[in-house]
């Protein structure tokens, strides 16, 4: 394992860009299957033996493929899921709870209504009884 010794120099990072330019398997995470990480594995390993002879600083692979210059596509399509994702969260919840709040007024309107309606059946059934009443008395 070479030890980290300081940043690399202008030309490792050249370097390090054209390999990945030349690699864009590579260089955007598309190496997933048993294949392509055997491939990358091995790609890794070249460049990084690559850069270390260069007279620069020397890293290990996993110190290479950490460079602040090596941010996969895929990488940043997780960060900015991630980003996306706690707004689509806080705007679901938004929405959630305006949801609620509607059911919650649409509840108390309907509340208002079944008493109005309760009232109103009542009314009628009181008037049904003054109305059978009356028609009794007339009758007689």
């Amino acid at each position: 394992m070479a030890p980290h010794t300081g940043s690399a120099t202008p030309e490792q990072i050249d370097t390090l860009l054209n390999f990945l330019d030349e690699h864009r398997d590579l260089a955007v995470g598309k190496l997933r299957n048993i294949e392509g990480k055997v491939q990358a594995k091995r790609l890794w390993e070249e460049l990084c033996n690559t850069l270390n002879s260069m007279g620069g600083c020397t890293k290990t692979v996993q110190q290479w493929q950490k460079c602040p210059l090596f941010v996969t596509a895929s990488q940043q399509q997780r960060r900015r899921r991630s980003a996306a994702g706690s707004d689509v969260r806080s705007r679901l919840f938004q929405v959630e709870e305006e949801r609620a709040e509607r059911e919650i007024l649409q509840n108390r309107e309907l509340a208002g209504i079944r008493s109005e309606l309760a009232g109103i059946k009542a009314e009628l059934s009181q008037m049904s009884g003054l109305m059978r009443e009356y028609l009794n008395n007339k009758n007689k």
